[in-house]
């Protein structure tokens, strides 16, 4: 029950966010569209990381803040999907209202790829989704989703137009390495259950 209200308040946050950012991008010039590419973008990124590093973090720290977002690892993961799948939308808009063309490089492509993978850990992350291979797909898809945004931060550091942002894609990888130690490390501590809400 605490987890279906969680699922339904990150959805409505994640919707409400959306909307904001559609209504600061709605002029749908490029400056607009890279700047709800940039909020999307960094909303997914931290509901990802919340939703990678909770069981590891309760590992590691064992405290009741740690315990909730341990809980909570399905509906972030969910909130996560929704949020990177509206960033698509936000991607498509990019191209079509720009002069921009899409590169074919190895790090777009690949990023290309994630979005059905997405899909799919959406659909998981649902009451629908089986159990059984809930987890498989979790780990899968999260690994390929880590992958991705580490090979997207390092691409965009060594973008020299992107140099004023290299601050913010330095921290980005930097949180992205510690959440993957941080999960790693969870998985290899004996199970520590988790207290009741």
């Amino acid at each position: 029950m605490q987890e279906e209200r969680v699922r339904r308040a990150l959805v409505f946050s994640v919707l409400g966010m959306s909307v904001l950012i559609a209504i600061l991008g709605r002029e749908l010039d490029q400056r607009a569209i890279e700047l709800a590419l940039r909020l999307q973008g960094r909303l997914s990124f931290v509901l990802y990381i919340a939703a990678l590093v909770g069981p590891g973090l309760y590992a590691l720290v064992g405290s009741t803040a740690a315990a909730w977002v341990a809980r909570q690892r399905a509906p972030f993961y969910l909130a996560f999907a929704l949020s990177h799948l509206l960033h698509a939308v936000w991607i498509v808009l990019y191209f079509q209202r720009t002069s921009a063309s899409f590169s074919w490089n190895v790090p777009d492509c690949s990023g290309v790829l994630a979005f059905p993978a997405i899909a799919v850990l959406l659909y998981a992350e649902t009451p629908h989704g089986q159990r059984q291979w809930r987890a498989r797909v979790e780990t899968l898809i999260s690994a390929y989703v880590w992958v991705q945004f580490v090979g997207f931060f390092i691409d965009r550091m060594l973008t020299p137009a992107r140099a004023g942002l290299r601050p913010w894609y330095v921290l980005a990888l930097s949180v992205s390495v510690v959440a993957a130690l941080v999960s790693v490390y969870g998985r290899r501590q004996p199970a520590r259950s988790l207290p009741a809400n």
